[in-house]
């Protein structure tokens, strides 16, 4: 549309133009009809048909040939019909009228094309008229453009003069030597006397660069020029070169250094048409500069060395001069330090103002001193100072100035914390490498103690399948639990060596929940905890290894049992929040020491509570855990209110947007009972206290075996209850028990006078003097190292005294699952 809008404005003028003359030729014949019509009734019919040749001729002339032939065709037709009778008729005429009608359109005819053709000749001189007017003013054009060029090239001409002779001027007196050559030929045009005098030698003026090279290449002592001579070449060829320093030859045979430049010279359509070259002596620059370069060299590393800086503290106006190296020790710019005793302080920490103003003032009543103190940098950064001062006193004893050097010991310092951290660090590792030696051999004691039971067993019973089968069943749970144990170590080395690599996929969180919860569910049950596992309503899914995972969660449910008082509630959350799929591992058990949050991940690290080391476990768990979140790309935190208070361990794992069908989670089997084999009525009653059931039940098995008679108990309060009421004659005793460990029962036991003929063993996993001397002290009778050695323990129940046996004769048989 704006197309054919504008192509319409183009054409309108035309249109209108010729509208308005064809409208002429309407008008003109209209005019001349009526004139016509009032004539034929004046004379009575006999008005000639001549008149209508007038707006013929009018509209021919001013409108063209076709307004004229059109005003011919109306008049013609005008006339027929409202002059030639009949009226009001076409071609209804005789032949008079034909004639005249002929002979009218002839004439009008003839008179169109007449004109037309004088319209034409008219037309065509006002054409050539026009442009031989047109000729005359471009010429005249032309002869002013070129009075305005011919003025400006002299205007140019004039300026260019005058530059030259400035430029003249300028190279004759600028204090460095100017070499001019033209390109492409390389012939030189130009060279000022500071040449000859910056080389040292005559300027021998030659036509060409060739020329100039071989006076720059004469040998003076036999030792020629190089270097420069390729400046001038390079920048003949378009090279920019700048601040090219040289040691040159002059012609006295002396060394001397200059610095050359070269830039290209171009026309103005940019190309190239010579060179320039600007040699500059700075001899004397560069032997103050490389003398200066030397001194501050030797100042620096004099500096570096010693770390040092001087000062001096008028004590009367307290105004204090630094030297550079001091403002530099106190982190400040040179000369921008305030020259005051209170600016000085201002440098100081905070906490070490106080020390250091007493420390300055005795060192001023003693004459000298030293001290250190930190000082903190404008960017926020801590530094150690030691000041180094002498008193010099006027005639009247007062101090007049002191006067020292500052050092920085920063490094110093910082060693000696490195060293204190790793004695620290040396002593720390090492108590707990004796600690987790100490936790290895116990732990490892408790599963061969079951299976030394076990090999007795076999040994005196072999032919009883169901004892051979409850007892190879009590060696494949230990067997396992060691293989686990030392499954956990090389787990720790080989994530270490970074030798284990993810199997990842995209997985839903539940399914790795299930595998865990169905690996921790026979802890759980054994300790009597409530499990609740709660799941988002929508799948929870992340890229990871399913089975390190579970894993993971495993190791976090299996501690939060292990730490739990019997009977706990242990609650495990799924939740979804900003990217991230967040699993919570909570309990209710004996919590954390607030101390103790930052070191729960470290490796062999034990969660100490109401009873140490009472758990179990080689303290690698969590670090595992950890390294195995990290190795996710996510994190593992814990958190507690402290001792008592329960725990809660936070995992959170980079989270994926698919969802995921929720799975369901099928209930683990339930533990059957072990089958009961009878035994002979032993000769000494005998209660047995370990919180590991199969080490306790196999060594039960094996004192029935030989006739005694046996009880069991688990934990602390269950050992105090039975002793009370079956008043043994032995109590094997192990230390590390739940609810009450083994020192506290013994404790209890031995202040009531009912107990004082019973026989308490210590038999546990911890075999150092330390745990000897302890059970010495608690008033054990004996301290046996698990797994016990079956004749020591014989030997043992057989050294007793007769009439300390309390054994009844014909006392009924009793079970393995006896409480």
């Amino acid at each position: 549309m704006r197309l054919s809008y504008d192509k319409f404005l183009q054409t309108f003028p035309r249109a209108s133009g010729r509208l308005a003359r064809y409208g002429m030729a309407f008008l003109s014949s209209g005019v001349t009809l009526i004139v016509c019509l009032f004539l034929n009734q004046a004379l009575s019919g006999s008005l000639p048909l001549t008149l209508f040749i007038i707006p013929v001729v009018v509209s021919a002339w001013f409108g063209g040939l076709g307004p004229g032939l059109l005003s011919t065709l109306l008049c013609g037709l005008a006339s027929d019909y409202f002059l030639t009778e009949p009226h009001f008729s076409f071609f209804s005429m005789d032949t008079a009228d034909w004639e005249r009608l002929m002979l009218f359109l002839a004439t009008s005819g003839l008179l169109n094309w007449l004109i037309m053709m004088m319209r034409s000749a008219r037309q065509e001189v006002e054409a050539r008229a026009r442009d031989a007017v047109q000729r005359q003013s471009e010429l005249e054009a032309q002869i002013d453009e070129r009075e305005r060029a011919r003025a400006e090239r002299e205007r140019l001409i004039t300026e260019l003069e005058t530059e030259r002779a400035r430029l003249n001027a300028i190279i004759e007196h600028i204090p460095a030597g100017v070499i001019l050559a033209e390109a492409p030929g390389g012939r030189i045009v130009m060279v000022n006397p500071q040449v000859e005098q910056i080389l040292g030698r005559p300027m021998i003026m030659s036509p060409d660069i060739e020329s100039y090279q071989e006076w720059l290449a004469y040998e003076v002592n036999d030792r020629p020029v190089e270097g420069h001579d390729s400046v001038l070449a390079k920048t003949l060829q378009g090279e920019v070169v700048t601040g090219k320093e040289i040691l040159f030859h002059r012609g006295d045979g002396t060394k001397a250094w200059i610095r050359v430049s070269g830039a290209p010279i171009r026309d103005a359509n940019g190309k190239l048409v010579g060179g320039v070259d600007l040699i500059t002596d700075i001899d004397e620059e560069k032997r103050a500069s490389e003398a200066l370069r030397i001194n501050q060299e030797r100042l620096n590393l004099a500096q570096k060395a010693s770390q040092a800086g001087s000062f001096e503290w008028n004590p009367r106006t307290n105004a204090v001069i630094w030297s550079e190296e001091t403002e530099a020790l106190f982190g400040l710019a040179p000369g921008s330090f305030g020259g005051s005793y209170e600016d000085w302080t201002r440098c100081v920490h905070p906490e070490d103002v106080s020390r250091t103003e007493q420390e300055l003032r005795r060192a001023i009543v003693d004459g000298e001193g030293v001290f250190e103190y930190r000082v903190v940098w404008p960017d926020r950064s801590v530094r150690w100072i030691q000041s180094r001062g002498k008193v010099f006193f006027d005639e009247a004893g007062e101090p007049l100035r002191w006067v020292g050097i500052n050092i920085d010991i920063t490094e110093r310092k910082r060693m000696e914390e490195s060293l204190r951290r790793q004695t620290e660090a040396l002593r720390e590792a090492d108590r707990r490498k004796n600690e987790f030696l100490a936790i290895l051999a116990h732990e490892l004691r408790n599963p061969l103690a079951p299976i030394s039971n076990a090999i007795q067993i076999l040994t005196l019973r072999g032919d009883d399948p169901a004892l051979v089968s409850q007892t190879k069943e009590v060696m494949e749970r230990q067997v396992h639990q060691m293989s686990r144990m030392v499954d956990d170590l090389l787990e720790v080395s080989r994530i270490g060596r970074g030798k284990i690599s993810l199997q990842t996929a995209p997985l839903d969180l539940a399914d790795v929940i299930a595998t865990a919860v169905e690996t921790s569910r026979p802890l759980i049950e054994a300790h009597r905890h409530t499990l609740t596992v709660s799941l988002p309503e929508r799948p929870a899914r992340v890229e990871a290894d399913g089975a390190r995972l579970a894993q993971v969660l495993s190791n976090l449910l299996n501690n939060a049992a292990k730490y739990t008082e019997d009977g706990g509630r242990i609650d495990l959350i799924v939740e979804q929040a900003q990217g991230e799929a967040v699993i919570r591992v909570r309990d209710n058990g004996i919590g954390i020491a607030p101390e103790r949050l930052a070191s729960v991940f470290d490796m062999f690290e034990q969660i100490e509570g109401a009873s140490d080391r009472s758990q179990g476990g080689l303290g690698i768990g969590l670090t595992l855990a950890r390294r195995l979140v990290e190795m996710h790309g996510g994190k593992i935190e814990v958190q507690s209110a402290g001792l008592g208070k329960g725990s809660e361990f936070v995992t959170r794992l980079p989270a994926l947007a698919e969802p995921a069908m929720e799975p369901a989670m099928e209930p683990a089997p339930e533990p059957s009972d072990g089958p009961t084999i009878p035994s002979a009525i032993g000769s000494r009653r005998v209660l047995v206290v370990d919180d590991n059931v199969d080490s306790a039940e196999s060594l039960a098995v094996l004192l029935r075996l030989y006739g005694h008679d046996v009880r069991l108990a688990h934990d602390g309060e269950a050992a105090l209850e039975e002793a009370r009421s079956y008043q043994p004659d032995v109590m094997f005793l192990d230390l590390d028990l739940p609810k009450m460990d083994g020192y506290e029962v013994a404790r209890r036991l031995l202040l009531e006078p009912a107990m004082s003929a019973m026989t308490l063993v210590a038999m546990t996993g911890y075999g150092q003097e330390e745990e000897r001397r302890r059970t010495r002290e608690a008033g054990f009778h004996s301290h046996l190292v698990k797994p016990v050695d079956f004749d020591t323990l014989q030997d043992l129940l057989s050294s007793l005294p007769a009439n300390q046996s309390r054994n009844g004769q014909g006392r009924g048989k009793a079970s393995l699952s006896s409480r």
